[in-house]
């Protein structure tokens, strides 16, 4: 089947990588079950976030995207309005969308390379310093406000733990010099550390940062709202004990055997508009008390979050990228069948 594939960009830079990403994983999938590119194709198909999205004039328009709050901005609402089929990835997402716009919006969830992102299994012993990791963009979206308040009360100094953030950036030089400002040292190139806490602001090839997860312990993720969350998927699909935020797309692929719940209360998250104007929209403030009883918990009993780990790895494994494309590439030509020919 043949569809004009409106976005071929598989690298951008830090906001829009996880887009990029997943537009990479859709073109290589689909085309295994037949999704050819063709500019001259009735149907556009775009992978996009909705402050992006732009449909083709004279064409029929179907649109992969997501959002991470059920406030969605009025300036998107237009071109989504244009839309004749949309493709997203979470149940949350679906919700926020079927408010917008008029057209059949359906779930399909993203998912992980079992053969990169592989179970480890995992020892901590007495005396080894546990390895809390934390991964996504620097911002509070992700949870790193919050893990923040977390470690500076409960775990800041401990000899027995430490803290790994990995933090998505495009370029590390100026989140570099803003952390010695404020006391962390330069280990090596786009790494920093402060006592018990590292950053890691590099763009590592794909086997490092797996081999990141590997080697931690624990995986927490405090995030105020996800589209889906894969992130999360990738670290269950390691066995990592996981912690997260019980709200939004995570909800799609978790369950209270696979992952330890937190709570949360409503949290108005500041919004930079396309025009730079600032809007507020509603996600989760996960609880900071829950936050750290779950971290205490798992180090206290970490055979059990170990077991924890591996429901959570077997679950992780079901969501590919193939089933993925292979469900998006059925859609487009369920909704090929739909379009007019010319001339008919």
């Amino acid at each position: 089947m043949n569809v004009h594939w409106v976005n071929k960009n598989t690298s951008g830079s830090t906001w829009d990588l996880g887009w990029c990403e997943t537009n990479k994983h859709l073109i290589e999938e689909t085309s295994k079950f037949g999704i050819v590119h063709d500019a001259k194709s009735e149907i556009a198909f775009h992978v996009s976030s909705p402050r992006l999205f732009r449909p083709i004039r004279g064409k029929k328009n179907a649109v992969f995207c997501m959002w991470e709050s059920k406030d969605f901005p009025e300036e998107h609402r237009p071109y989504l309005h244009n839309a004749d089929l949309l493709i997203t990835s979470s149940n949350f997402c679906k919700e926020i969308f079927s408010e917008v716009v008029d057209c059949p919006v359906v779930v399909v969830p993203l998912g992980v390379d079992n053969s990169i992102w592989t179970s480890r299994r995992r020892v901590w012993q007495p005396g080894e310093s546990f390895q809390w990791l934390i991964a996504g963009a620097p911002s509070a979206r992700k949870g790193l406000d919050t893990i923040q308040d977390v470690w500076n009360r409960e775990f800041y100094g401990r000899e027995d733990c430490h803290l790994y953030c990995k933090l998505t950036t495009a370029k590390f030089e100026q989140p570099v010099q803003r952390a010695i400002y404020d006391g962390f040292e330069e280990h090596s190139p786009g790494v920093v550390y402060k006592d018990n806490v590292v950053l890691d602001f590099r763009k590592l090839p794909i086997k490092d940062l797996v081999e990141t997860f590997h080697r931690s312990h624990g995986f927490v993720f405090p995030t105020a709202a996800e589209g889906f969350g894969l992130q999360l998927l990738e670290a269950m699909a390691t066995s990592l004990p996981c912690i997260v935020t019980k709200y939004s797309g995570v909800l799609d692929f978790t369950t209270e055997e696979t992952v330890k719940y937190v709570s949360w209360a409503p949290y108005e998250n500041t919004y930079s508009s396309v025009d730079g104007d600032k809007a507020v929209l509603n996600s989760a403030m996960a609880s900071v008390d829950d936050v750290a009883a779950s971290m205490h918990a798992i180090m206290a009993d970490y055979r059990s979050a170990l077991k924890m780990g591996k429901r959570a790895a077997r679950l992780a494994q079901t969501f590919t990228w193939e089933k993925t494309g292979q469900q998006v590439a059925r859609i487009l030509e369920q909704f090929q069948q739909t379009v007019p020919r010319y001339g008919s």
